[in-house]
């Protein structure tokens, strides 16, 4: 650790955040190994922050220093059992009793003794470090703890994973211009896959299968149908085309029809844009406060309207409901069908 610390310094009227890791990606900042982490800011250690690679001071520091490891001093063996002490074997042994020591410098009597020594007390070192001052911010507030649930595939099989604030977006100029501690009071976004595993998770989880069934349900498309009950079950009479014999295929078959279905919500994402299917957008916000509470909005919303039981008209049979308009992917504004 010889040499002058350089390290970066964000103020608040709180705290200071500090960092000696001038990398933004790759190796050097994954694997940043920190000088600044076990010095002592007047007096204390400096906390972990919510960034990787940035700690939290309580204010501005007016001493910096190191603690110095006292040095191990007067090494000896002791014997353990003080009844055996003798001309041969005495109580104590040092390093200058070459007697003791094999030729390689080995202790020959480890069973009977024991390797003892004492300690010098720790001492602090002042330590100069050079402070680049980024920015001295007023009305600072740490992000929001931005935790949703998705679902994507992963090794063949749909696996659940956990969107964290480390999933959000930025504009490359605000990380070029700003240090990490402050982006997440810029605008803020989830990307379309995101908010597209984040919704189908949701949706997932919180359907009401007696109103609503899902009948798509894969990595690059998504479908919501909304199950209507018809005023008056039907009787449907039909023909087996698939039936493996010709009196089979001719045979007539009879179901009676108790509900109407209508797609009420259906998606894909930017990177397939399945066809047939609507893209749902990239989520953006002014901030990581806002795009949090952007994302809850819109999958309340979305479920208000999945879940919003239907009721055929009795005056037309139902005939309204071919009107239905589907929940557009993304609309967090208010997404609402509209009937009979």
């Amino acid at each position: 650790m010889d040499g002058l610390i350089k390290a970066r310094m964000v103020k608040t009227e709180t705290v200071c955040f500090v960092s000696d890791c001038f990398a933004r990606q790759g190796y050097d900042y994954v694997y940043h190994r920190s000088r600044i982490k076990d010095l002592f800011f007047d007096g204390k250690l400096p906390n972990a922050s919510f960034k990787e690679n940035w700690l939290v001071l309580e204010r501005y520091p007016s001493t910096i220093q190191r603690k110095i490891k006292g040095a191990y001093i007067n090494e000896r063996w002791e014997i353990n059992d003080k009844e055996m002490i003798s001309t041969k074997l005495p109580e104590i042994v040092f390093p200058t009793d070459k007697d003791f020591f094999d030729c390689e410098g080995n202790f020959r009597h480890d069973s009977l003794y024991t390797k003892k020594y004492d300690k010098e007390p720790d001492t602090m070192q002042d330590v100069e470090v050079e402070w680049e001052m980024i920015l001295d911010v007023t009305d600072f507030q740490e992000p929001p703890k931005i935790e949703f649930k998705g679902i994507h595939k992963f090794n063949y099989s749909d696996k659940e994973y956990i969107i964290s604030n480390d999933c959000v977006k930025h504009q490359a100029l605000d990380e070029m211009l700003f240090p990490e501690v402050l982006l997440h009071n810029k605008p803020s976004s989830f990307a379309s896959k995101t908010v597209y595993d984040i919704t189908r998770k949701y949706v997932l989880e919180h359907i009401d299968q007696s109103v609503a069934k899902i009948s798509s349900n894969y990595d690059f498309c998504f479908e919501v149908k909304k199950i209507v009950p018809l005023h008056a079950p039907e009787t449907i009479t039909y023909h087996n085309i698939f039936g493996r014999t010709k009196r089979e295929r001719d045979k007539l078959h009879t179901t009676v029809k108790k509900y109407n279905e209508y797609t009420i919500f259906e998606m894909t994402h930017a990177q397939e844009k399945y066809k047939g299917y609507t893209p749902i957008p990239d989520m953006t916000a002014e901030s990581e406060v806002a795009l949090n509470e952007k994302m809850a909005t819109w999958l309340t919303s979305l479920m208000e309207e999945i879940n919003k039981p239907l009721v055929a008209c009795p005056h037309c049979q139902g005939v309204g409901f071919s009107l239905v308009k589907k929940i557009k992917a993304g609309d967090t504004h208010g997404c609402g069908a509209e009937g009979d």
